[in-house]
């Protein structure tokens, strides 16, 4: 088939991939934009995506990804206006004994003591949790938005106001290809796409597409997280906020009165996975067991299912945006480590600004 020529290629219609291409338009209206997908907008690691916006980072550059984040999504709002967003309280629940290397971490800067913790405290009343073994943080809060209606909501208003703007679904590139200053991206129809600007988006699919032999030049890891719903069966016991269970690294999220989201990590690592075969095992229940029995009381809450989504991490968690083909403006973010949604706005700027297209 005819080549097709843009001056940017995003591949990847997740959060990321959606707010490259939005920041890229809005800088240069008249870019020639294409945002390709191998399945629908918002269909890969998006679709289980939380949408958690606080500020938390396990390293320093991640701690400042991610408050750039929660200013950026602030400016998209004010101009996208029918995002929809809400503000949680974000509380943490803390063993004593690990108090000590919490106040060592980034996450010191924005957690705190509260001035009045019996406030909180008495949302817990009729939980397991010993405030003489545990200590009660707190943090300005966390917001929550749907994902997938985001990226929709936003691509909307890059077609409505960007008139290069090109969005392609189902289409899989199967093939890149660098040669005289161009970047040429096959798909399994048949056509070329050529690009002299490229962002490869996708997650942690990375490992499945043409760059495999980054798993061993930066040492990623791909790590199973499994997000449960929950029902409360004593719906007046917990506040509708946020919760972190720093000694499990997990997550207690409410969606509404009585349904709540536990999001855990497995123990599970991968390497080289098919991803038609990630699936809940018995271990992850177990876990996600095992947190709410240690901290809830009898039939506070039944599973009534979940999901799962692959996190991939670099050994310090911090992201990563890779140009791994030199002399060619070619851009990788991968390595969000379970923070795609909060970070997306700053992972998508600093790609476009190591490209030059964004000061």
């Amino acid at each position: 088939m005819i080549n097709k020529g843009y001056d940017l290629v995003i591949v990847g219609a997740g959060i990321v991939g959606v707010l490259s291409a939005y920041y890229a338009c809005k800088n240069n209206n008249n870019l020639k934009v294409l945002l390709i997908d191998r399945g629908l907008i918002s269909s890969g690691t998006t679709s289980n995506s939380l949408g958690m916006e606080f500020r938390y980072g396990q390293s320093v550059k991640k701690l400042l990804y991610a408050e750039e984040g929660v200013y950026e999504w602030k400016k998209i709002r004010q101009e996208i206006k029918d995002i929809k967003f809400f503000k949680k309280e974000f509380l943490g629940i803390i063993s004593n004994g690990k108090f000590d290397d919490f106040r060592e971490s980034p996450l010191n800067k924005h957690f705190n003591t509260p001035t009045n913790p019996n406030k909180y405290k008495e949302y817990f009343k009729n939980t397991k949790i010993d405030f003489n073994n545990y200590s009660l943080l707190s943090s300005n809060y966390a917001g929550y938005s749907n994902v997938i209606h985001s990226c929709y909501k936003i691509i909307d208003y890059c077609k409505k106001n960007y008139n290069g703007f090109t969005l392609m679904e189902s289409i899989d590139i199967k093939n890149l290809e660098c040669s005289n200053n161009k970047i040429a991206l096959m798909t399994s129809d048949g056509r070329t796409f050529i690009s002299e600007y490229c962002i490869l988006a996708v997650g942690p699919w990375i490992l499945n597409q043409v760059f495999k032999n980054l798993v061993n030049k930066v040492k990623l890891k791909l790590k199973k997280v499994v997000s449960f719903e929950l029902k409360n069966n004593n719906t007046n016991n917990l506040p509708l906020s946020l919760i972190y269970f720093f000694d499990h690294d997990a997550f207690l999220m409410s969606k509404n009165d009585d349904e709540y989201y536990l999001s855990i990590h497995s123990n599970q690592y991968f390497l080289g996975f098919d991803r038609n075969k990630i699936d809940i095992n018995i271990d992850d229940y177990n876990i996600a067991k095992k947190i709410i029995n240690t901290f809830f009381n009898k039939n506070n809450f039944s599973i009534l299912g979940g999901k799962v989504f692959m996190d991939v991490y670099t050994p310090n968690c911090t992201p990563l945006i890779l140009n791994p083909i030199s002399n060619y403006k070619l851009s990788v973010i991968t390595a969000c480590s379970g923070s795609g949604f909060r970070l997306a706005p700053a992972l998508a700027l600093e790609s476009l600004r190591k490209l030059n297209m964004v000061s």
